[in-house]
């Protein structure tokens, strides 16, 4: 708090660039965990979570003291008989609070990614015979990794075939993905703002994720590469397990697909928010009117200004740069903000 000014981001915070989800050849990509900090490290990103399909491997030994490697995996649920054209199916990364965690949730019809001579050796936190897209028993699994030390999230929607019927399964989720990048490189419009809108209309606080997803089957140079595209910032006091998880706990960051935000902050009901160069400033809302500011042709912008107004429940800011490119804080509920 500065002469009554809270910040909301805090330009003094530094910004650790993360890719919170990232598949290797223990499932179905392509690049050994070693190459993915190779090329990772080398882009500047200080935190990786490889979230591998229904893997969940410690990567204790790749993190040094420039880059961190989340202990996380990727459950996915659907129905069995199984349409891979149409049906909707789930897809849920969990991150663990502690880097030792081993417990994992095992089904014996989702072990296409799990060595057969480690399956007597597998250690789950409890054993489901099938699993089934439905609003129960997406909750119950969600419910259940958080219990057993879990932090979620729900991933791509979009690419998911998910309707709203699904998404009224992800309370108490922390977060979820407003941009999965290797969507977009196979053709679906990953951008989810709706899906964000629809929960936070539900009452649910769940921050945004900018992620890659990436697989590796193509070259870095090329076009549809599925690296380097979706980029979460942590805002954490340090690099280390307890304070990155702390500070996903916290919702202490913001997703991005390329602009940068460096400050947001709150004085008497004024929302203002300082960028890198930008197109266009969106404050969004749960009201039809809300700020918008757009740059003149050949001018960019950096700051932005709202005022809340009473019917004001949540708001969040979205920045978009010159080329299409857009970053998201996370919303900010009334009460937070009055209480600020």
């Amino acid at each position: 708090m500065v002469n009554g000014m809270k910040y909301l981001i805090n330009p003094s915070k530094k910004q650790f660039k993360a890719n919170l989800h990232c598949h290797t050849n223990l499932s179905d990509g392509h690049w050994t965990p070693e190459q993915v900090k190779e090329e990772y490290k080398k882009r500047g990103y200080s935190v990786v979570a490889i979230t591998d399909h229904e893997r969940l491997v410690s990567h204790n030994d790749l993190t040094d003291n420039n880059i961190l490697f989340l202990t996380a995996y990727e459950v996915y649920i659907k129905n069995f008989p199984f349409d891979a054209v149409a049906d909707p199916q789930s897809h849920i990364n969990l991150y663990s609070k502690t880097p030792e965690n081993k417990m994992l949730y095992f089904t014996p019809n989702h072990t296409k990614y799990i060595p057969k001579e480690d399956w007597e050796n597998v250690e789950y936190h409890y054993l489901v015979e099938n699993r089934e897209i439905s609003v129960p028993f997406i909750q119950k699994l969600i419910d259940d990794a958080r219990k057993h030390g879990f932090l979620t999230c729900h991933n791509h929607p979009t690419w998911s075939f998910e309707d709203e019927s699904i998404a009224d399964a992800y309370e108490n989720c922390f977060a979820m993905e407003i941009y999965n990048h290797s969507a977009c490189m196979v053709g679906h419009n990953e951008h989810n703002e709706h899906f964000y809108d629809y929960q936070l209309n539900k009452g649910r606080r769940m921050a945004l994720i900018a992620a890659d997803d990436n697989h590796n089957s193509r070259a870095v140079d090329d076009p549809r590469c599925d690296s380097f595209g979706g980029v979460t910032y942590i805002l954490a006091d340090k690099l280390d397990y307890a304070s990155v998880i702390d500070a996903l706990e916290k919702q202490n960051f913001y997703a991005s697909c390329g602009p940068q935000i460096f400050s947001l902050t709150i004085d008497n009901g004024v929302l203002n928010v300082k960028t890198s160069p930008a197109k266009r400033i969106c404050f969004v809302t749960n009201c039809h009117k809300r700020g918008v500011f757009v740059a003149t042709q050949g001018e960019t912008l950096t700051q932005g200004e709202f005022t809340l107004s009473e019917k004001v429940k949540w708001v969040y800011v979205e920045v978009m740069d010159e080329v299409g490119n857009k970053a998201y804080s996370r919303a900010f509920f009334k009460e937070e903000l009055e209480n600020a």
